[in-house]
């Protein structure tokens, strides 16, 4: 039974919600589907559920007398007082959805009961007269939601594409069966079916449906009861992990959420088993007396309480740490093949990173109306933030902690990148009856301002290698100076060049796969790769389309043949994804060419004084050879007053 909440109820659980984008509507329609205990959810879309949202269920259905009450502001038959508000058990109680979604769209809605012979279709424009007429229908709900924000035209304007807001629609009926197995999702978008589940209540299964054959043959299966908290679900094994939190999937009473001391205790638990800046994978259902949970905090219902955080997030911590004990991680090899998809190469960020994460951010910003604000929906808790749906920022924001923790006292300036202020030399002031001396203080890191420049064309003969220490670094002498060379930041900012000259002179060639590799796209990357495909033939790339979301990887750039094809376009498309959709041929090339150092000589490699030498003349061509491409020193110098000063042959 339908009823308007009481003044005091409604003060508790007002959040003054609004539908700001199609996702709001899909997500609480569904959501009353599974309250209304549906076992089949189908959910169609066009043109990005912009002009048409149809959610069919076959739950209970509405009363004929409750229907008119049901779209009325803060009514609801989940709940009756305050009280109530303490021990939920549905994924809706504020009775806001229908009359926010009533209020800026054209609803259609065709109900019917178990015992009722006929259904009643309702009609409603903007929430306003409504008309209701006899009809047969099937047991269950059906809503049509048309010309979203037909009379908010300021608010229609900030949706982003079709194929984006798709996307978001597309990820949330995946968070939603992974929720409720036991319930069949169907997801269709311009009247092609995308993505369907069984409902026989298999979570592997739909695990499965989701992310592929790989992440299934790689889970671990837990089970544990213990202080008033039941955990279930699967964890991946470390070798799937991803260098994003987006593989952690944690749902409370089947409510996906945000929570903390989860995501605490998986990845502390973890942290043995994976470097640093990998996330890992996991879907993990905990149920807890829903007296101990608070989800009343945000409109989203997405962010959550519950009682006792410290000990369920050590519980998770010792689950984890007990799971993947008894595994085995040695990792099979097939025979032939030097290569391991499993063994996906780790791309740790470099503390100086973030000012070129910064800068492609800024140039993300100015050429595309889709900004790093509209992108994410993003709440403060206990001073931190925590994004919901987008996840334009994540890899900015996680280069930041990096960067920050290395360096604690760089919040106010910028020492990133060539700074001819780094280290100033520090003059000190002699006795009278001494000559005055400038006294380097510190290493000094080379920039392009020195006047006279160690890489000036002029200086080429001048220059003595000394010998390789560590195997990793160069030593070289230079007038009064020796300098350290870092041969792997050095030959990648050469081969990074050289890419670059090659895309701008159209002289990159294309090696041929044989066969071709064809490739499954959510809808959001088929879209990048559809739009920036002029970009990727440029720059070596031959890719056909291969279906609705399929594509074909035919050919890649010679310069990174060697690696695994696959892995290095998903990166790529991954990159462009959680920076949000922007058709920037620059930022493409930059990241193919960054692509490209992976075949530098690595640290720890005793190579001969003849490739040095190669590798110093090219270094004397360059634009800029002072910071490989990820911002770090390819050089670092240190005075002959500073050795003498460290021998104390001067004070």
């Amino acid at each position: 039974m339908i009823r308007v909440l009481d003044d005091l109820t409604i003060d508790k659980i007002a959040a003054g919600e609004v539908i700001e984008k199609p996702l709001n509507v899909v997500k609480e329609l569904v959501e009353n589907s599974i309250d209304a205990g549906a076992t089949s959810v189908s959910v169609e879309i066009k043109n990005g559920g912009i002009d048409y949202i149809r959610v069919t269920d076959n739950g209970c259905g509405i009363e004929y007398s409750d229907i008119k009450l049901a779209f009325q502001r803060h009514a609801t038959s989940k709940i009756v007082s305050s009280e109530d508000l303490n021990y939920l058990h549905t994924l809706g109680f504020r009775g806001e959805a229908l009359a926010s979604i009533c209020s800026v769209s054209k609803v259609t809605m065709v109900t019917k009961t178990v015992n009722e012979l006929s259904g009643i279709k309702a009609y409603t424009e903007g929430g306003d007269d409504f008309s209701f007429e006899e009809v047969g229908a099937p047991d269950g709900t059906t809503l049509v939601v048309e010309d979203l924000f037909y009379n908010v035209p300021a608010r229609k304007k900030f949706l982003k594409a079709p194929a984006t807001e798709s996307s978001y629609i597309f990820e949330l009926m995946q968070e939603l069966a992974l929720s409720r197995p036991d319930i069949a999702f169907k997801m269709i978008i311009n009247g092609s079916v995308k993505f369907s589940t069984t409902g026989n209540g298999r979570l592997k299964d739909v695990i499965y449906h989701i992310y592929g054959q790989e992440v299934t043959d790689n889970l671990i299966d837990v089970n544990v009861n213990e202080l008033g908290y039941e955990i279930k679900g699967y964890l991946g094994k470390p070798y799937i992990s991803k260098g994003s939190r987006s593989y952690e999937n944690y749902f409370v009473n089947n409510r996906y959420v945000k929570c903390n001391a989860l995501q605490k205790g998986l990845e502390e638990g973890y942290n043995k088993y994976l470097m640093q800046h990998r996330f890992p994978f996991c879907v993990l259902h905990l149920s807890v007396d829903s007296a101990n949970v608070d989800v009343n905090i945000h409109p989203s219902k997405m962010m959550l309480r519950v009682a006792n955080e410290e000990a369920l997030a050590n519980l998770v911590m010792k689950m984890v740490e007990e799971a993947l004990t008894r595994q085995d991680y040695i990792t099979d090899v097939p025979v032939g093949d030097e290569t391991n998809d499993k063994l996906e190469a780790v791309r740790t960020p470099e503390p100086f990173e973030v000012n070129r994460l910064q800068k492609e951010k800024e140039v993300i910003s100015q050429n595309i109306d889709i900004t790093f604000e509209d992108e994410e929906e993003s709440v403060k808790e206990d001073g931190e933030e925590t994004d919901i749906f987008a996840k334009a920022n994540e890899r900015f924001s996680e280069s930041k902690v990096l960067f920050d923790a290395i360096n604690p006292e760089n919040e106010a300036e910028d020492k990133s990148l060539a700074h001819e202020e780094l280290y100033k030399p520090k003059e000190v002031t002699p006795p009278d009856n001494k000559p005055k001396e400038v006294i380097v203080d510190k290493v000094k890191q080379m920039t392009v301002f020195d006047d006279e420049r160690f890489l000036n064309k002029d200086n080429y003969k001048d220059y003595e290698i000394i010998g390789q220490v560590f195997g990793t670094y160069w030593i070289i002498a230079f007038k009064d100076k020796m300098y350290l060379m870092d041969q792997h930041a050095a030959h990648e900012k050469v081969k990074y060049e050289q890419f670059i000259k090659k895309i701008r002179n159209d002289e990159v060639m294309t090696q041929m796969l044989n066969p071709g590799i064809v490739m499954s796209l959510t809808p959001s990357k088929y879209e990048i790769c559809m739009n920036n495909m002029d970009i990727f033939t440029k720059l070596g790339f031959d890719v056909d389309t291969f279906g609705d979301l399929d594509i074909k990887l035919n050919g890649i750039p010679a310069v990174l043949y060697g690696n695994d094809p696959k892995l290095l376009f998903e990166e790529i498309l991954n990159d462009l994804e959680s920076l949000g959709y922007v058709k920037d041929s620059r930022l493409l090339e930059e990241k193919v060419a960054t692509m490209g150092c992976k075949a530098a000589i690595k640290g720890n490699t005793i190579i001969p004084r003849s490739e040095v030498e190669e590798l110093f003349k090219e270094l004397f061509t360059l634009d800029n050879p002072y910071f490989c491409p990820h911002g770090r020193p390819t050089l670092i110098a240190m005075t002959k007053a500073e050795l003498d000063k460290k021998f104390k042959r001067i004070v």
